[in-house]
């Protein structure tokens, strides 16, 4: 009979010792190495943030905007160029890797970004129209949404084909200081 209970004791000790090491181990790594691996996936400094923007496509930076802030995450970059001015408008550009994104989804995960963004999850989005741009020597359907709750403020967006996967294109800003003729450059600079 002790040498039953011996035998189930290591059994029990083989199995659970390097569940406990692993579990010891891991606990490690997230403490010392995931914070400096988050420094490589999230870039919230111009230069970083430029380089990710170069991996989803070739484009010109409209006057008085820069690249502010990127992620490189697995299977998804994103870029996002803001102008230097308080009200300008924010232009996201999101690369999808490995998946392939339909319109509708990006629609309604960009639909989910704008309420976040620019008021609360229950803020009605109003369906304005859609707009046929130029990306990539391409065209490209733009679906605008509005909202007027406080104040009026717009969202435009559409997928094309960036060098590395589907992406998104997202353009967020106030209604009264919309620029179409600025966009519709923007647009036609990616390459």
């Amino acid at each position: 009979m002790q040498f039953a209970m011996s035998q189930n004791k290591k059994i029990i000790l083989l199995i659970v010792l390097p569940l406990l090491v692993s579990c010891v181990l891991i606990c490690v790594l997230a403490v010392f190495a995931l914070p400096r691996a988050m420094t490589n996936v999230v870039a919230t400094d111009s230069p970083r943030a430029k380089q990710i923007g170069a991996q989803i496509a070739e484009y010109t930076l409209p006057p008085g905007y820069r690249e502010d802030a990127g992620t490189d995450w697995f299977a998804m970059q994103m870029v996002m160029i803001v102008s230097k001015e308080k009200r300008g408008l924010t232009i996201t550009l999101n690369q999808f890797k490995t998946m392939a994104v339909s319109r509708e989804q990006m629609e309604a995960q960009n639909r989910q970004v704008y309420r976040n963004l620019y008021g609360n999850a229950n803020m009605p989005l109003h369906y304005v129209g859609e707009r046929t741009v130029t990306i990539k020597g391409k065209p490209t359907v733009l679906t605008i949404l509005e909202t007027t709750e406080g104040v009026a403020t717009r969202q435009v967006s559409g997928v094309f084909q960036g060098k590395g996967g589907t992406t998104t294109i997202m353009v967020l800003g106030y209604s009264d200081n919309w620029n179409w003729q600025m966009l519709d450059d923007f647009f036609q600079s990616i390459r």
